[in-house]
């Protein structure tokens, strides 16, 4: 039998005595304290508490597009200021319920609440009690840090006192719901409420604003993301504080509690997100380039706190229509190796691994085929079927690990089926007189961890797109003009490097040669043998010259990737990023002057100051002559002609394209289909689309540059500007214009039947007559004539 224990009585009596005297010298201690701080507090005039007055607390830098319109904010708290009077009674009523309901009556503190404090913790010796109000929180987040210090508690009083002094309970209120914090990053109650509800602030309903109060207590404790179990709780006690305040019945309280959990729980969330990993922008490349740059020219204090405005020159509308048409063409493109790929992996599944298997039974070796067979279907099954069901639970019930493995292992199933890869394509589009930057898409799966852009880093090779650079030069040195002559004919060239012996015979896409035809010719139909011709005309080192200045190439590294030193610069072997092609391009459209790409306009200030005006900065600076403006028309209505029958980018969605006759541009596909270009232009605009592997996998037989690359170009362009007037340009005045025969580039003359007129740099028209169809007529003729006058039984005279 267990002793019942003994009561100790004098000990039970000293130990009682001891609480009350510590008690009473708590009590007179902080009734001191008290009271010293309200009299300081009443003879302090509160000049730091002033600065609310001007009220500034950390607000985000919004980035514009060109008109204005917000495309993404950058903050270390997300904040939006609003109004009194958007914030929800409900919320007021619920916060005030819960976390100071005699908020009405007192001057700052409630006495009674830091008397209980203190003696808990007199009596604990530990400092976790509080006896805050809404003004001391409000000080504490203002003012001071979170620390637990006595000293910090008696600061945040008299930080209280001077508050309640100064304001009246109305912009205390406002104060305080537009600065504390929700968690998860989200400061102020519209921050909040989009954050957790999508919705705006004075949208909220009483549910959620019940929810939203109860979380400044212990804003990761309480997060309805993290700790669910601990929120609901929360919840329910808000509820019931409304309900004792009168604003709420149980019943009411019970059925707002139920439903709102069961609407809540049903969506998946990412528990560990923060409101900037899921706050989507509509330009995520454009907008990390821009941040990039402001970084460079702000410190993090100014740029994610100081509430800046940054003025670009990204336009919403061409960013929508760039990722439209470019996904459009990046999912046909999957779709038709799928399509392609199918088949294939079918028969390699049913056929191809059993006749392997019974050889190998038969030959008694052991090759995991079966193995690989159920690893593939296991994969296959998780990846289409179960994934994202189990994501969904695993993100439900907070188990992240399972939800790492899950995405981590999918991903790695991904990278290791090369047949399951997904095409990549980059869009960039710049207005070749200012340099604005209107678009820029870098890729298709832009996430916060993996921002890699393809139109800043990705260096691919750009095949016949290179060769407008090829002519330029020559046409600028005056060697060809477009109606110059070339023969596409089997031709072999020297080594194809300095030092090789092997001789290099060029082909044709198409393997057919066209015999003799003009420059425009040529280069609309993108003839290899004829570039060849002339690169080695106006020879490989000037034309490297003025890829220096075009490309505005630095290093000698740079020049060898971009333009090697050999035939094969002229087949485009070297590698270039979609800003660099668009920027090289641009300077046909921009009169022979270099362009130079701009993403930020302007920056402004929180109170509305210019701090910087980069359009100044740039309109200041001189564009370098890179060529001739008649140089530059010319090949701009060489490359027109791309549009054209026989064009490499003629078409059917050229159909209704209203700037059709006053667009230029070239398709580029490189070896073994693998990388697929268009880069066009007009007045208004230049872009560059680009479409392949990361992988560098063929994208599959004849599908080019005018495939799926041009296609995404005109449909941009139609969306963009079809309502704008097409504008023509202008021949510079050292341009003439006179009718030459096509087929031999000279005059035309009496007996030419392919006239055409034809524009020509000035002195270097042609000054010879075209005779070469009416001899051929003669000829034609006088064999006529010949048979006709043949008598029987004699032969024709053959001509020596």
């Amino acid at each position: 039998m267990i002793p019942k224990p003994t009561l100790d009585v004098p000990r039970a009596l000293a130990k009682t005595r001891l609480v009350i005297v510590l008690s009473l010298l708590a009590f007179a201690a902080a009734a001191g304290l008290v009271g010293g701080f309200v009299a300081k507090a009443l003879l302090n005039p509160g000049a730091v508490v002033r600065q609310l007055e001007n009220y500034a607390p950390p607000v985000p830098t919004r980035i514009l597009d060109v008109r204005g319109r917000l495309i993404a904010s950058f903050y270390a708290e997300k904040r939006e200021i609003i109004p009194f009077h958007e914030i929800p009674p409900a919320l007021i009523q619920a916060t005030l319920a819960t976390e100071d309901e005699h908020f009405e009556d007192h001057y700052g503190f409630n006495p009674w609440r830091i008397l209980k404090a203190a003696l808990v913790d007199v009596v604990t010796l530990s400092k976790e009690q509080g006896g805050s109000t809404i003004t001391l929180q409000l000080s504490k987040v203002l003012f001071l840090d979170h620390g637990k210090r006595f000293s910090r508690k008696i600061a945040e009083l008299w930080y209280a006192i001077q508050i309640e002094r100064l304001y009246t309970k109305k912009e205390i209120l406002w104060f305080y719901f537009n600065q504390i914090n929700y968690g998860h990053g989200c400061y102020g109650v519209e921050a909040a409420a989009q954050f957790y509800f999508r919705k705006h602030a004075r949208d909220l309903g009483t549910a959620e604003c019940a929810l939203l109060a109860g979380i400044p207590k212990s804003p990761v404790y309480f997060s309805p993301l993290r700790f669910p179990r601990n929120a609901i709780a929360r919840h329910r006690l808000v509820l019931s504080n409304l309900v004792r305040k009168g604003v709420l019945t149980r019943s009411e309280a019970i059925a707002l509690h139920e439903d709102f959990w069961l609407e809540f729980s049903s969506k998946t969330r990412v528990v560990n997100a923060t409101v900037s990993e899921l706050e989507n922008s509509e330009a995520p490349y454009f907008i990390e380039y821009v941040r990039d740059r402001l970084e460079k020219l702000f410190s993090r204090e100014t740029l994610y706190k100081g509430g800046l405005s940054v003025y670009t020159t990204l336009n919403l509308d061409h960013q929508r229509a760039a990722e439209k048409f470019l996904k459009e063409k990046l999912e046909e493109q999957d779709r038709t190796r799928k399509w392609h790929m199918q088949p294939i992996r079918e028969a390699l599944d049913n056929e191809a691994f059993d006749q392997v298997e019974v050889h190998a039974l038969a030959l008694g070796l052991a090759l995991p085929t079966a193995r690989t067979r159920r690893q593939n279907r296991v994969r296959d099954q998780l990846q289409n079927e179960a994934r994202e069901p189990l994501s969904a639970m695993a993100l439900l019930f907070g188990a992240d690990r399972l939800h790492q493995v899950l995405r981590a292992g999918v991903a790695a199933a991904d990278a290791d089926d090369n047949e399951d890869e997904k095409v990549e394509g980059a869009f960039v589009s710049i207005d070749p007189s200012t340099g604005h930057i209107t678009a820029m898409v870098g890729g298709t799966r832009f996430q916060y961890y993996n921002q890699f852009n393809r139109v800043l880093m990705a260096r691919r090779q750009i095949g016949s797109a290179v060769k407008p650079f090829i002519y330029a030069p020559a046409i600028d040195k005056k060697l060809i003009t477009a109606a110059t002559p070339l023969s596409d004919a089997p031709i072999a060239f020297g080594g194809v490097r300095a030092g090789e012996d092997e001789l290099y015979v060029p082909k044709n896409y198409d393997g057919d040669y066209k015999g003799t035809i003009p420059v425009r010719e040529a280069l609309r139909r993108s003839v290899n043998t004829c570039a060849l011709l002339v690169l080695d005309k106006v020879g490989s080192e000037t034309v490297r010259e003025y890829a220096k200045r075009v490309f505005r190439i630095r290093t000698d590294k740079d020049l060898w990737e971009k333009f090697p030193n050999d035939v094969t610069m002229a087949l485009g072997t070297g590698a270039f990023t979609p800003m660099e092609m668009a920027q090289a391009f641009g300077v046909f459209a921009n009169e022979g002057r270099e362009i130079i790409p701009l993403s930020i306009r302007s920056v402004v200030g929180r109170g509305g100051e210019v701090i910087t005006n980069f359009e100044k900065v740039v309109a200041r600076e001189k564009r370098a002559a890179l060529f001739s403006p008649a140089t530059a028309f010319l090949m701009t209505d060489i490359l027109s002609g791309v549009f054209d029958a026989g064009g490499t980018a003629n078409r059917r969605e050229l159909d209704g394209y209203r700037l059709r006759e006053v667009s230029s541009g070239k398709t580029g596909t490189t070896g073994n289909w693998t990388d697929a270009w268009f880069v066009g232009f007009h007045r208004y605009l230049v872009a560059a689309v680009w479409i392949g592997y990361d992988s560098n996998k063929s994208l599959g037989k004849g599908r080019t540059g005018g495939d799926l690359a041009a296609p995404v170009w005109i449909n941009f362009m139609k969306e963009c500007f079809n309502g704008a007037r097409p504008v023509e340009w202008k021949p510079p005045v050292d341009l003439v214009k006179v009718r030459v025969s096509r087929r031999s580039g000279k005059l035309e003359s009496p007996n030419t039947v392919d006239g055409h007129e034809e524009w020509f740099l000035r002195g270097t028209e042609p000054s010879e007559y075209d005779d070469s169809y009416g001899r051929e007529v003669r000829e034609k003729q006088h064999f006529i004539d010949l048979i006709r006058k043949k008598k029987p039984g004699t032969a024709l005279p053959i001509p020596q």
